[in-house]
């Protein structure tokens, strides 16, 4: 097996071979007006709390799983 051919596989393609993936985002650009969403508090700090939040949860996870 060529260090080529080792690459090629679903993981690789996902995470280091990302260029592709823009194509997901086209319709989000397109679908854009121009104009600001709805302001409330939901919209403002969901992501300050939840980022964070689900960053500790992978972690503690981790840690559970892996001894």
């Amino acid at each position: 097996m060529t260090a080529v051919s080792a690459k090629t596989g679903l993981y690789s393609t996902l995470t280091f071979e990302s260029e592709w993936m823009m194509i997901s985002v086209l319709p989000f650009i397109w679908l854009y007006n121009g104009q600001h969403g709805k302001k409330s508090w939901i919209t403002m700090y969901f992501f300050y709390i939840i980022y964070p939040l689900h960053l500790w949860i992978l972690m503690i996870l981790r840690y559970m799983f892996i001894k």
